[in-house]
């Protein structure tokens, strides 16, 4: 999930999707190494990131809870590895570049 600021000044995030059903095409998703299930407080079993859709939202937002409630709200849930990062980063703009990454909407 990473943050970026619109033009009109609001911050979004954007999310890609987590799943256990193993995607019928391996060009749009990549699984998730253990090491970084477990940074991420998952599960044992086989997950893939989706790489060829994402939500995007206004932030905050009633989409996304804190990951601990409280006083002070833990927003973080955690964090890859660079080389996830990069891998999915890489992939995402290949299918973007493929006109086969769709937004999904969840504001309304």
């Amino acid at each position: 999930m990473t943050v970026r600021e619109s033009v009109t000044g609001d911050d979004h995030v954007v999310v890609l999707p987590i799943t256990h059903q193993q995607p019928a095409d391996p060009n749009i998703a990549i699984e998730l190494p253990a090491r970084d299930k477990h940074r991420l407080n998952l599960d044992d079993e086989p997950s893939w990131i989706i790489c060829d859709e994402y939500n995007q939202f206004a932030w905050p937002s009633t989409h996304v809870l804190p990951a601990a409630k409280g006083r002070q709200a833990l927003w973080s849930y955690g964090l890859v590895s660079r080389a996830l990062y990069e891998k999915v980063r890489l992939k995402v703009l290949t299918l973007r570049t493929e006109r086969r990454l769709k937004r999904v909407a969840r504001d309304q």
